[in-house]
C-alpha cells in the first residue's frame, strides 16, 4: 500500500466505541485503514475538535515522527474525503523535510 512506501500510519478516530467504530467503517467499506475509537474523548479534546455537542470535528491530521502536528485540515461531514489528498500532504511534508 502507498501509505507503506510512505512509511505513514493512516488512522480514523471516531467518538464512538471501538466496537461501534468498527461496525461503522464494515458498514462503509472503510478498508484502506483502521478506524479507533475514543470514548473517553480525551484524543479529540487533546487535538482541539471536540465539539460542545460531544462529537469530533471531521478533522485530518499528519503527525511526522517527532510527534509534531504538521498538517490540519477540517472538512464538512457531508464533504468526500480522496486518499490521494493525503497522499499529496505527505509527500508535501516529505519534501520538507
Amino acid at each position: 500500500m502507498i501509505f507503506q512506501r510512505l512509511e505513514t500510519q493512516l488512522l480514523g478516530i471516531s467518538v464512538d466505541s471501538v466496537f461501534a467504530a468498527r461496525a461503522f467503517a464494515r458498514e462503509l467499506g472503510l478498508t484502506a485503514f483502521p478506524l479507533l475509537g475514543d470514548l473517553t474523548r480525551k484524543t479529540s479534546r487533546a487535538y482541539g475538535v471536540l465539539r460542545k455537542e460531544g462529537f469530533s470535528e471531521r478533522a485530518t491530521f499528519l503527525v511526522d515522527k517527532r510527534g509534531r502536528v504538521r498538517y490540519r485540515a477540517l472538512s464538512d461531514l457531508d464533504q468526500e474525503r480522496s486518499i490521494m489528498d493525503y497522499v499529496a500532504a505527505i509527500e508535501n511534508l516529505n519534501e520538507d523535510g
